[in-house]
């Protein structure tokens, strides 16, 4: 389809629905700006041993990480006491089923077995019927 621009000339709607995409895309992304305010840490600096600033980052790291560390080392003992706890419960339900299914494969063995002696019972009374 053909829009007429301003008057002037004839274009495809594609080429305004393509202005409109890019338009809307640039408010999303926003624009390029110039250089940063500087910090005082510029990419070619060396952070110096004795630099006040980054001790007190290493401290307030230290500080703040014991505390982390500790939550993190609680979190895991709990989540490691609780695995250990669903694992033992179902490794006893399992020996359970486990138990539960010898017992019936040695009962099933045994009913086999009396039906075998049952069957050569009944053979051994026929066989001296049947010479006679």
């Amino acid at each position: 389809m053909q829009i007429e621009d301003d008057g002037s000339r004839l274009t495809n709607g594609r080429d305004e629905e393509n202005q409109c995409y890019l338009e809307a895309i640039s408010g999303r992304l926003g624009s390029i700006a110039g250089k940063s305010p500087s910090n005082g840490n510029e990419p070619h600096e060396v952070f110096q041993p004795d630099s006040s600033r980054r001790d007190s980052l290493r401290q307030k790291h230290l500080v703040g990480g014991q505390a982390t560390f500790g939550k993190i080392l609680e979190s895991l003992k709990l989540i490691k006491e609780q695995h250990l706890s669903y694992v033992k419960m179902h490794q006893k339900r399992l020996e359970a089923r486990l138990d539960e299914s010898k017992e019936k494969e040695t009962a099933f063995l045994q009913a086999c077995d009396r039906l075998e002696q049952e069957i050569y019972s009944l053979m051994e009374e026929e066989s001296p019927d049947e010479n006679q």
